[in-house]
């Protein structure tokens, strides 16, 4: 996972810069042409990256009994990653249906 999650973190870099760079110093004509397949690239990969970041271990279950305390942050720990997995459905949705209006729009006009 440790190689995806880099070559993900590089890919984020890129997007972002050629993204800043499209806003700041590109010809209006390019930002025209490729500022919403950056912007949506960009946004891709944050999430991409967001979901190696907060799910990159699952929970260990020991076998071992060790008291009352153990056993509640365990179960608090898996319900806060269930509770995360959810938002980042949610999020992965809104994602999808952003990236299909932008790609609509940009579609219609080149």
């Amino acid at each position: 996972m440790s190689r995806i999650k880099s070559l993900i973190q590089l890919c984020f870099l890129l997007a972002l810069t050629g993204t800043a760079w499209l806003l700041a110093a590109a010809p209006v004509a390019m930002q025209d042409q490729w500022l919403i397949p950056g912007i949506v690239l960009t946004m891709w990969l944050l999430m991409a990256m967001s979901i190696t970041v907060l799910f990159r271990q699952p929970a260990q279950v020991n076998g071992e009994p060790e008291g009352w305390w153990h056993h509640t942050k365990a179960k608090m720990g898996r319900w806060l990653m269930q509770v995360l997995a959810w938002i980042v459905i949610g999020i992965c949705l809104a994602l999808v249906i952003i990236s299909l209006q932008l790609a609509m729009n940009w579609f219609r006009y080149h």
